[in-house]
């Protein structure tokens, strides 16, 4: 991947501060410097071309120093080392009078490796940033140069300039090798530029880069450049450019769904389909389907204010060969998320019934808006919506793994299930403070009595995890997995029927009782059929106990065919 785009020849291109003259009358202008990755091979990584001109001094630094930086950073990627042709626009007085410039100093070696780091990522450099700085070691440590009160000038009186990034004053005592005036004069300079730009200090390359790469397009290129499942492991003695790696690829899963959300929100809609096109391809390339996409897709989506839903996203999300594509690789154990995907890039998760409103025409029949409000229960609370609702508790019963079959003392029991209780609450929950012990060991009881509640209740569950015969512990985390899904289905179908029934008169709520009761009747026992829908326009307990357990019972069958 790295060498296909080395031979499509990125570009990084950053600005810089170039520094005429000394002391007071120092002057500081602002130019872009551009960095190409280029296929050819050799000795020579570093090609200087253009009118602007690098002293000897200055290249070797450049070879040895920055370069070196930059391939300590693609090596923790995973990515080869690359060729690049380094140029810089010359500056107006120069090029009107045939001259070339020439750069004499390191204070340019910030921009020169974000750009060729930029060129080498496909991450693009915010324009309207200008930095400086001195690679002090091919590890990357940023020190202090000359000029910055001329450079901070140039920054401030350049429009398209609204952040200096600069070294830290004085990491290291370094300063103290300035006169007093020239150190003093920095940091008031640097304090006074704060009313025109924003002023960032860092003190390595690490820090550069959380200032000039944006989260969303660290993520877009460790997708397509293939590090985004890299692992690096942090060590206390970690140098500059090892942090700089690290930052890259860690935690671009949740760095991902963050940029995801916000993109949402803010009716980004080219930015979503960017990345999940990105996503889908790395994952293509790799032959595997991504565990989970379309159900936390679609919760996210969910999740979403109406109004942002509905005004600013426009589906499809991502064209339906590529979710073609991207599920041929599911395994059986993907089979359930794949719909749930295509829910979600659709827009078909979002979709809600017209409900109606009092500047219709009054000829139109007030059964159509009863047959839109029954369609709406209907897909809400089918097998798949509520397949959905079940599978965050399915993967938390799944990663939990027990060696023993079997627990040898009631405390060991009560440890367990209290144990895989807070593991379900962690999986499937928003915790935002520390669950008391006691109160899960209760709530983890109760849910054992109330799945066994037909079995012999807590008795039978300790006897079977102690004894085993029908998987031991086993079968019990299966069966308050079982009760807690059923529990949990059960309030999502009282939560749909509360909220389209709710604003209707009791004839409209009878009504599509009514005509409810007759598109569940295969699934609902007679002693809830045959009874009139009035009993059923206001308390559904009953009826929804019922449906959900036929729900689930149908699932089961479906699991084992």
């Amino acid at each position: 991947m790295a060498e296909d785009m080395i031979r499509r020849g990125c570009i990084g291109r950053a600005n810089m501060a170039l520094v005429f003259g000394h002391g007071d009358d120092a002057i500081a202008v602002i130019t872009p410097v551009t960095a190409r990755t280029s296929n050819r091979r050799g000795e020579e990584r570093i090609r200087f071309l253009g009118p602007v001109t690098f002293d000897e001094k200055t290249v070797a630094h450049i070879t040895d120093v920055v370069l070196t930086a930059v391939d300590n950073i693609l090596g923790g990627l995973g990515l080869p080392e690359a060729h690049f042709d380094i140029s810089a626009v010359n500056i107006g007085a120069a090029s009107i009078n045939n001259l070339g410039t020439n750069i004499s100093q390191f204070s340019a070696d910030a921009s020169l490796f974000v750009a060729m780091l930029s060129a080498m990522l496909e991450i693009p450099i915010p324009q309207n940033m200008v930095c400086t700085g001195f690679l002090a070691s091919p590890e990357g440590d940023i020190r202090m140069v000359k000029g910055i009160p001329a450079k901070l000038k140039a920054a401030c009186s350049d429009t398209s300039i609204n952040t200096f990034v600069h070294p830290a004053t004085d990491p290291d005592g370094s300063l103290g090798a300035l006169s007093p005036e020239e150190k003093r004069k920095i940091v008031t300079d640097l304090i006074k530029a704060k009313h025109d730009v924003k002023t960032v200090a860092v003190r390595d390359v690490g820090e550069l880069l959380e200032v000039v790469f944006s989260e969303e397009d660290i993520v877009i290129s460790s997708l397509r450049k293939n590090y985004y499942r890299g692992s690096i492991s942090p060590s206390p003695e970690q140098t500059p450019t090892g942090r700089a790696a690290l930052y890259l690829t860690e935690n671009n899963e949740a760095r991902l769904w963050r940029v995801l959300e916000r993109n949402f929100l803010q009716g980004q809609n080219d930015s979503v389909r960017e990345i999940l096109d990105a996503l889908t391809g790395f994952y293509t390339r790799e032959g595997t389907y991504p565990t989970g996409l379309g159900y936390r897709l679609l919760r996210l989506i969910q999740s979403l204010p109406p109004e942002t839903c509905r005004l600013k996203i426009t589906f499809p999300l991502l064209s339906i060969s590529k979710c073609i594509k991207i599920s041929q690789f599911a395994k059986d154990s993907d089979q359930k998320d794949v719909p749930l995907l295509f829910k979600a890039i659709s827009g078909e998760a979002i979709t809600k019934p017209h409900k109606g409103n009092e500047t219709e025409p009054n000829h139109l029949n007030p059964r159509d808006h009863e047959n839109d409000r029954l369609q709406y229960i209907l897909s809400e609370i089918d097998a798949e919506a509520l397949t959905l609702i079940g599978i965050p508790l399915d993967a938390a019963r799944a990663s939990y793994l027990m060696e023993s079959v079997t627990v040898d003392t009631y405390d060991a029991f009560i440890e367990t299930i209290t144990s895989f209780y807070l593991h379900l609450v962690r999986h499937t929950r928003v915790v935002s403070e520390p669950i008391d012990l006691n109160g899960a060991g209760a709530e983890a009881f109760s849910l054992v009595e109330r799945a066994f509640s037909k079995e012999g209740g807590f008795k039978e569950a300790l006897s079977e995890a102690r004894h085993g015969g029908r998987g031991g512990i086993r079968y019990v985390l299966d069966k308050m997995t079982a009760q807690l899904k059923m529990e949990e289905q059960e309030k999502h179908i009282h939560h749909i029927l509360r909220a389209t029934l709710d604003p209707l008169d009791w004839e409209g709520k009878v009504h599509i009782m009514r005509d409810l009761m007759k598109r569940l009747r295969l699934h609902l026992p007679h002693e809830i059929t045959s009874q009139p829908p009035e009993k059923f326009a206001v308390h559904h307990e009953a009826l929804v106990k019922e449906y959900a357990r036929s729900m689930d019972q149908v699932t089961s069958l479906f699991r084992s065919l």
